[in-house]
């Protein structure tokens, strides 16, 4: 029961990568873990006596700690996008590095003649051990690279997402240190953390399968388009994936590329794009290449239900037309205002294309004490009075606009329901003609 509780660990780790719990969540988990294996670890002491306690602690430290730190400075959230990548190239790397000082050491007549020629060309013992770690970890990085390609493929067919590539790594890793105390067994036993993941591999993809073909069959999922200040940084980073995890399970998520989340939302194939000098082409520098990359989204979910996120980078000159677009296409727009001030042209240049194309009620603004509120209701009464000759809400009925104060754990529930609200909300009554907003007397809804 011990051993089974402290191989439990990376359940709790789990949890929180597929769900993202919040800090309470964390503590309340982690006290709940704990608190399990203090109750199991009394009654060890109990019945053992003799039993020391640090044993106890070396035997959770030893299959738990390394890992965890890991996937720690991997998986931090500020490069989680990125870290699953890099640690399953960097696990595949150092695995080949060992194995071939162990393949080496374990056979007389290979071990022989490395010497012999480490001897000819005056490399000494310690030299012969370095270059082999080093041709071992060279050999298993092309090894490595292979696998980021077969990654790359399998993502773009849609049979893993970011998340599944999150946990996977992190089942890998833990079987595999897991799996190296158990080769004083035998040789074949350092190939049962391999064992473990194929099984859960297998397990997972079945019941995806299973869970995921009703969701299909129910709903195609909305389109959401978020807009925010490339400044905010960690800010914007926290709405991301608190948002994201939610709203990723009932629709797709659009958003202008920015350098704020570019290790957050970058994509594996994006990323490994970017590594091989091929980013450039993904960049929008024309109507026709908008029209491209529109017709290229991905608008239905994945194999394990998760919808995609389409990031457009952009020029210059080519941000404005891709908003236009993206606006106008989307079933609700999201724009984060925090930090909002009279220094942000860019931002009341999309308050006013939002306003022209997209009817109020399908529109949710994030505020928070940064916000200059009084010049951003300023400009959104200046954008009323300016409404287009064919805007939405030129109409009656056009619904108002949302207001989210982000500025506590809850505000992240409120605004999905607000989100929500704003992709599901009904079409305005047809038949009314539009009123014109030089004589037009109806007040700007809050």
């Amino acid at each position: 029961m011990f051993l089974t509780w402290v191989n439990a660990w990376p359940v709790l780790m789990a949890i929180d990568l597929a769900i993202g719990l919040s800090r309470r969540g964390k503590l309340v988990g982690a006290l709940v873990y704990f608190l399990i294996g203090s109750v199991i670890g009394t009654i060890l002491l109990a019945k053992n006596p003799g039993l020391p306690v640090g044993q106890l602690l070396y035997l959770w430290l030893e299959f738990n700690a390394v890992p965890t730190i890991l996937l720690l400075i991997f998986l931090n959230r500020r490069i989680h996008a990125l870290g699953p990548l890099v640690l399953v190239f960097m696990i595949l790397s150092v695995t080949g590095a060992s194995f071939v000082v162990t393949l080496a050491g374990n056979n007389l007549k290979l071990l022989k003649v490395v010497s012999n020629f480490s001897h000819s060309i005056g490399v000494g013992a310690f030299g012969t051990t370095v270059a082999l770690h080093l041709i071992g970890f060279a050999a298993f990085a092309i090894l490595g690279w292979l696998v980021l390609g077969l990654l790359r493929r399998l993502y773009e067919k849609k049979h893993v997402s970011e998340q599944s590539i999150i946990v996977d790594a992190m089942w890998l890793l833990f079987g595999i240190v897991n799996s190296i105390g158990l080769v004083f067994e035998g040789r074949l036993w350092i190939f049962s953390g391999l064992a473990a993941f194929t099984l859960y591999k297998l397990v997972a993809a079945g019941l995806f399968r299973a869970l995921v073909r009703a969701r299909r069959a129910k709903s195609n999922g909305h389109r959401l388009l978020l807009l925010r200040l490339f400044a905010l940084g960690k800010r914007s980073e926290n709405l991301y994936d608190s948002l994201g995890k939610c709203w990723r399970t009932v629709g797709s998520m659009q958003m202008i590329a920015g350098p704020d989340l570019a290790t957050s939302t970058i994509e594996p194939h994006e990323f490994l794009d970017f590594v091989s000098g091929k980013l450039d082409r993904r960049f929008i520098d024309s109507g026709r290449t908008l029209d491209l990359r529109i017709g290229q989204m991905d608008l239905e979910p994945d194999g394990e239900g998760q919808f995609r996120v389409t990031e457009f980078f952009c020029h210059d000159d080519t941000w404005k037309l891709t908003l236009a677009r993206l606006v106008d296409e989307s079933d609700a727009v999201l724009m984060d205002l925090r930090g909002f001030s009279q220094q942000n042209a860019g931002r009341v240049f999309e308050i006013n294309e939002i306003f022209n194309l997209v009817p109020l009620r399908h529109i949710v603004f994030v505020v928070d004490e940064t916000t200059d509120q009084s010049f951003m209701r300023q400009t959104m009464q200046h954008a009323w009075r300016r409404l287009r000759e064919l805007s939405p809400n030129r109409r009656p009925h056009a619904g108002q606009v949302s207001l989210v104060q982000l500025t506590h754990s809850d505000g992240i529930r409120d605004l999905l329901f607000s989100v929500c609200g704003a992709a599901t909300a009904k079409p305005e009554q047809a038949g009314v003609e539009p009123s014109t907003p030089e004589s037009d007397d109806r007040p700007f809804s809050w």
